[in-house]
């Protein structure tokens, strides 16, 4: 699949490399990426870290924010991880609730139905950061990316 655009682009990248994500404290953070997310996480510098799904064509660089500076995000921006079924959708969910106090979890909603034939739950993370556990039963990116404009 190409994921450049028809268009003959000014600037013709070769991947999407990484992005950047506040974080509040990086030493709980960490453990929250990779013990509860199974996210790849590691530390490049005192004020700095990072993780990834795996993959070694991206990443999320986490920066750490000043001591007394919060982060207010709002729940439409949230990182979206795929679950397997709805019940692992309960599972994760019932072990963000034991686990809410180690690792900082500031909020879990209520499990819902989403539009896409499973269900889901988000949480947000100690950092302020939403995150979204859900499972599809229909429609995948591919899809999506191959519909092309729809608007």
């Amino acid at each position: 699949m190409n994921i450049h655009s028809s268009f003959d682009p000014v600037v013709r990248s070769n991947a999407f490399s990484h992005g950047t994500l506040e974080t509040a404290g990086l030493d709980r953070t960490g453990p929250f990426y990779e013990e509860f997310l199974g996210i790849g996480w590691y530390r490049q510098a005192r004020v700095a870290g990072g993780f990834n799904s795996g993959s070694t064509k991206w990443y999320v660089a986490c920066l750490g924010l000043p001591t007394g500076v919060e982060v207010a995000q709002s729940r439409d921006y949230r990182w979206v991880l795929a679950l397997g079924s709805d019940e692992e959708i309960c599972d994760a969910r019932q072990k963000a609730l034991e686990k809410r106090e180690l690792y900082g979890i500031q909020e879990i909603t209520d499990i819902c139905e989403n539009r896409f034939g499973g269900v889901s739950f988000v949480l947000q993370d100690l950092n302020g950061c939403w995150w979204e556990f859900e499972h599809r039963t229909t429609f995948c990116y591919d899809d999506l990316f191959a519909a092309g404009d729809v608007v």
